[in-house]
């Protein structure tokens, strides 16, 4: 039988909400237990494959955007000069490409990757 300690114990290191919780990307952010999930998500440190889904071309969130002289920079990949925007639409991850777009000029919107593809073709063609 589960004493008054145990269903505290049990409550403060595996069940209450606002304990606080390691990222599992390891970005070193503590957050509470039902912040965990939104930023994991969008964790600077989660690792996102390029349009193409290699996993040679995998790279942080962070990695993939680049600070210009105004505004920030989608990085393409060398090999397939895709991006993790083109990811994100075919994997219908909204709140992932509203938050790319938000950090990124543009031009990202019409660059083609070596399949012909590019953020605008590929937002029609997955919805």
């Amino acid at each position: 039988e589960l004493t008054h300690h145990d269903n505290l114990f049990r409550h403060m290191t595996r069940d209450c909400p606002k304990r606080l919780v390691e990222c599992v990307h390891h970005c070193g952010e503590r957050i509470t237990a039902e912040e965990q999930k939104d930023h994991e998500h969008l964790c600077p440190s989660r690792l996102l494959p390029c349009g193409a889904n290699t996993r040679s071309c995998k790279r942080s969130i962070a990695e993939w955007t680049t600070s210009g002289e105004k505004v920030e920079r989608l990085v393409c990949c060398e090999k397939h000069n895709s991006n993790s925007l083109h990811w994100a639409i075919r994997q219908n991850e909204k709140r992932l490409v509203g938050y790319l777009l938000d950090r990124t000029d543009h031009e990202v919107l019409t660059m083609e990757t070596q399949f012909g593809d590019t953020t605008l073709t590929v937002s029609a063609q997955y919805g």
